[in-house]
Formats: structure tokens, sequence, C-alpha cells
């Protein structure tokens, strides 16, 4: 899940060229948090969690790596 999230932040908030320092990736992300945290909604899964796994793993054996998801 927490993979999910940090994605839509990055996507949402970090974009090629806008911060050139540390200090200015955090506080954009800092920004981003606070304007999300104003009008907070639930995280919806778009598919059940049996396909999301099955993904998953498939990835994880295309990539050579091993799949520990239960």
């Amino acid at each position: 899940m927490a993979e999910y999230v940090c994605a839509d932040l990055a996507e949402a908030c970090i974009h090629a060229h806008s911060c050139t320092s540390f200090k200015g990736i955090t506080n954009g992300i800092a920004t981003c948090l606070a304007e999300h945290n104003d009008d907070l909604k639930p995280y919806r899964w778009k598919s059940g969690g049996e396909k999301i796994f099955a993904k998953v793993h498939r990835a994880r054996k295309v990539r050579g790596g091993t799949s520990n998801v239960v």
C-alpha cells in the first residue's frame, strides 16, 4: 500500500525540475500533503486483492526476483 501512496504523492507533487534541492523536495511534499489533508478521501482500490497480488507475483517473476506474496 505504501508504494501506491508514494507513487500518487510523487505524481501529484514532484515533477521534473520542480525542485533543485532536498529542502525544496521536502517543502513540496509537505505542501502537497497539507493540501491533500484539507480534502481527505479514502484510498480506493480499483482491483480486488487477489488480482493485485497476482500482478505483483507476475512482475517479480519477470524481474527474476522472488515473490513472497501470500
